[in-house]
């Protein structure tokens, strides 16, 4: 076992290498924790925002607004009620 470890004439450059692996291996392993951490964040404020914009736009319906009046009955010159309209030019 312990030749395995001594590795003769080449452990110069053995050594080195492996730690040099562990070293990039460990800076990968931080930068990619660092990352998510931000990625998460970043997504926590973006629902949130979302959250924020969706109750905005939830606004409780007038008290004389009933279902299926979305439209005024305005039968003006400008409506396309009754009438009015719009036709091609012949």
């Amino acid at each position: 076992m312990p030749n395995m470890f001594h590795m003769g004439e080449y452990a110069a450059f053995v050594w080195p290498a492996y730690g040099l692996t562990a070293i990039v291996l460990i800076g990968l392993f931080i930068i990619s924790l660092r990352s998510l951490r931000q990625r998460q964040w970043v997504f926590a404020e973006l629902k949130e925002s979302m959250e924020e914009t969706k109750t905005a736009r939830q606004q409780p319906p007038a008290a004389n607004d009933e279902p299926g009046n979305e439209w005024p009955d305005d039968d003006g010159p400008n409506s396309n009620g009754p009438g009015n309209s719009p036709k091609a030019s012949s």
